[in-house]
């Protein structure tokens, strides 16, 4: 199947379309101007027939004369009355060309001009009509019981054909001018107003072809190629932007399999070692019983982790499902575990409220689950704990802001590293990879999974120079309201 192009096809509907209003305009004027002209001739006729119809009736009235009685063998004295009055009668005709029927009641025909076709008498009519190419108009000879009978005036129409012929002819001439006019006009008009799809185009094939993110200047006219342009820009952009993420996906998932693995990897390679150094039987049972002691350790750790991943994939999957949102007074929640959050960490002094010397806290109430709350508070003290020096001192307060509460934690610790910040929720993300402190990095990580599968969120900074220290900070809907995470910054 053959392909057109655009502008081709536009000018071809255009041209179509002006030909039918031409031809609708061409026949809608043909049949105007060919009533006028018969309106006009059958006029100049009735003039005629005011001198035309005394002579008729005075014809009719010699022939019932001559014959002393109502005509009975029509035609007899035709001859006759037409040879004294023909001349009288014909000459009085003003249109050249016209002709005369004189017909009785009966229909019998008394006189007709010479050259007319010898057919059935013509039917009176009160107006004009056509008949044998002529236009013919009836006048009634008398009436009531004065009635003689039916005069008949005619001319051809031949002439009027002809001037119906040159005007169509000068039209038809017009309309082909104006049509040639056109589609050289058109051509070059639409053409002209299609030239701004070819970087479109072009732009389009760029991004078929792979090369994503190139744009089209948008023009500002018509409104349908601006529309397109941009939504082609759009759509380079948004593909380049979703190739992108589907880059960065790829990277962290391969570092994720890579951090898994090498996290399984060491407890696995630690039991191993010590299970063959006890099978040996060549330990002594303080060194067997210190290799259990590693192996149970190490399975601990490989059983947290296992267990940290499995809770990761479950928030993927369904994070809804994971919580049972209530009400909850943050600063009893807080009380009631103040001593879990204390034994995680004995040689780090924990700070709650005001007992930094700050003021004491408001009441605040949020819409939460208590128990992955706890899990995300317990998570971020250990965390905290692991990467500061030991007796670094960790502060917990809360507050409100907006439609939302928050729960705090800081430490004064070195802080995350400046130039990770963005990247402290990723998966096994360790701001120094040299120092584990026995974290997979997955705290943070299931911390902000649980914060979204609340309706809440996490954020995590480093308290302002001069001090230092690492912040994180849960935002959750306060209880009776409507929060909008949009407004917390």
């Amino acid at each position: 199947m053959s392909s057109r192009k655009l502008a081709s096809l536009l000018i071809f509907r255009q041209l179509v379309l002006l030909a039918t209003v031409l031809a609708i305009i061409g026949v809608s004027q043909w049949l105007i101007l060919r009533n006028v002209l018969y309106q006009t001739m059958a006029h100049t006729l009735k003039a005629s027939a005011g001198v035309l119809t005394s002579f008729a009736r005075r014809v009719l009235i010699d022939r019932l004369i001559s014959q002393n009685l109502p005509t009975t063998a029509p035609g007899v004295h035709i001859l006759h009355i037409t040879q004294v009055l023909n001349h009288r009668i014909f000459s009085h005709l003003k249109a050249p060309g016209t002709q005369i029927v004189v017909a009785d009641l009966k229909g019998h025909v008394v006189l007709r001009s010479p050259g007319l076709p010898t057919t059935p008498p013509l039917t009176p009519s009160a107006s004009f009509y056509l008949w044998n190419r002529r236009l013919v108009i009836t006048e009634a000879l008398g009436r009531g019981k004065l009635a003689l009978g039916h005069l008949w005036i005619m001319a051809s129409v031949t002439a009027m054909k002809h001037i119906l012929i040159a005007d169509t002819e000068i039209f038809g001439l017009v309309c082909l001018t104006v049509l040639v006019m056109f589609a050289i006009l058109g051509t070059w008009s639409v053409r002209n107003s299609l030239t701004p799809l070819g970087p479109v185009v072009d732009n389009t094939l760029k991004i078929a072809s792979g090369e994503y993110g190139h744009t089209v200047p948008v023009p500002t006219e018509p409104s349908e190629l601006r529309e397109l342009s941009q939504a082609v820009n759009t759509m380079s952009v948004r593909i380049h932007q979703a190739f992108a993420k589907e880059r960065a996906i790829s990277e962290q998932m391969r570092r994720f399999v890579a951090d898994a693995s090498h996290e399984l990897r060491t407890p696995l390679t630690a039991i191993n070692g010590f299970l063959e150094l006890i099978g040996t039987g060549e330990l002594s049972p303080a060194e067997t019983s210190h290799g259990l002691k590693a192996i149970r350790r190490e399975s601990q750790r490989m059983a947290r982790l296992v267990n940290q991943l499995l809770a990761l994939s479950r928030l993927d999957n369904a994070p809804q499902h994971q919580v049972q949102l209530a009400p909850i007074d943050v600063g009893q929640w807080i009380a009631e575990l103040r001593p879990a959050l204390a034994a995680i960490g004995p040689l780090h002094p924990l700070i709650v409220g005001e007992e930094g010397g700050m003021p004491s806290p408001p009441a605040v109430e949020i819409f939460a689950d208590r128990d992955r709350l706890s899990e995300m508070l317990l998570n971020l003290v250990d965390n905290a704990v692991r990467h500061t020096p030991p007796g670094t001192p960790i502060h917990i307060d809360w507050g409100t802001a907006h439609a939302f509460g928050w729960i705090r934690m800081r430490d004064e610790g070195p802080g995350f590293p400046e130039d990770a910040l963005d990247r402290v929720f990723h998966r096994f993300f360790r701001g120094d990879r040299a120092r584990s402190g026995g974290g997979s990095g997955l705290g943070l990580s299931i911390v902000e999974g649980l914060a979204k599968g609340q309706g809440g969120r996490a954020e995590a900074g480093n308290v302002p120079p001069p001090d230092h220290g690492a912040v994180v900070t849960l935002y959750f809907p306060l209880v009776g309201t409507d929060g909008d995470l949009g407004t917390v910054k």
